[in-house]
């Protein structure tokens, strides 16, 4: 049982990863739901919240804040190599 549980976990996070990477290179588009701290949460246009560690390192290019549409590139730890303003399709 604490086997298949553990199956079930790693197979739900390598998930998670994967619809990451499948947006373009770990890019993800939508739009900044919060900023906490450190932290840009992105939710999609399919609905899932994807959190991105921003720091010094993070290349920032627009006017990013709350309610702005962005595409933030992601590695697997979920720190943010690039985010950007991006305008609505």
């Amino acid at each position: 049982m604490k086997k298949h549980i553990l199956a079930s976990a790693l197979t739900i996070g390598m998930l998670s990863f994967v619809g990451v990477a499948a947006a373009g290179g770990g890019g993800v588009e939508g739009t900044v739901e919060k900023i906490e701290g450190n932290t840009y949460i992105v939710k999609t246009s399919d609905g899932k919240e994807v959190k991105a560690m921003v720091d010094k390192k993070t290349a920032k290019k627009g006017d990013i804040k709350e309610g702005t549409m962005v595409v933030v590139t992601v590695d697997a730890k979920g720190h943010a190599s690039k985010i950007e303003e991006h305008a609505a399709h």
